[in-house]
């Protein structure tokens, strides 16, 4: 159980070469006026624009498997059996899709 905040956190960690890092790094640079160097254009050439609905389909999952965990724990042990377990699932799939919209 200690591998899920491990794993969220290596999915969400952004090193100095990550996608939305370089993405980031050239849209100030372009609002600054000045090109980017030399080792961040052909990475955030590369990656095209993010996918916006895939991304809020993502999203839409995370809440989901939010309210089902909620309404789980508030019903009972069995409650939690029965709409936990699916909201586990929808919370792991939302981050999986939210992610990869990246």
């Amino acid at each position: 159980m200690s591998a899920i905040p491990i794993g969220v956190a290596l999915l969400l960690y952004q090193g100095k070469n990550g996608r939305q890092r370089l993405k980031r790094e050239a849209r100030r640079q372009a609002r600054k006026g000045t090109v980017p160097d030399a080792t961040a254009a052909p990475a955030s050439s590369e990656s095209g624009p993010s996918d916006r609905p895939l991304r809020r389909i993502g999203i839409g999952l995370l809440l989901g498997g939010a309210v089902l965990l909620a309404v789980g724990a508030l019903l009972s042990p069995y409650g939690l059996l029965f709409f936990g377990l699916p909201g586990l699932i929808l919370l792991i799939a939302g981050l999986i899709v939210s992610v990869s919209a990246i």
